[in-house]
């Protein structure tokens, strides 16, 4: 066996890119480009002004968190917060549940 072609044991596929493990993945969004970030964040933002957008480097992933509501409340209150892969994502699930908010 070598590093090149195997790999020991079961490999957890990402499910948003198929032939590629989480490592590679969260490997693969760190080059991503900090003025590109920030692109989408503020891009999300101006779509979504009652959201706080956050990207965390560590991870690469994209959370948002309604602005209106005080820390203790998000834990109790459905649709509160979301977290996603890529900022496309998040977009989705964004209007996703804007549009449910709104059907209540």
């Amino acid at each position: 066996m070598t590093p090149d072609t195997e790999r020991p044991g079961p490999v957890r596929q990402h499910r948003g890119f198929p032939g590629m493990t989480g490592n590679e993945v969260r490997l693969m969004r760190a080059v991503a480009s900090a003025p590109e970030i920030e692109a989408k964040k503020a891009a999300l933002r101006e779509e979504f002004p009652s959201w706080s957008i956050i990207h965390t480097t560590d991870t690469g992933r994209w959370w948002a968190t309604r602005v209106t509501l005080v820390s203790e409340d998000l834990s109790r209150i459905e649709g509160a917060t979301f977290d996603a892969d890529t900022a496309e994502e998040l977009r989705t699930m964004l209007r996703e549940g804007d549009d449910a908010g709104k059907e209540r």
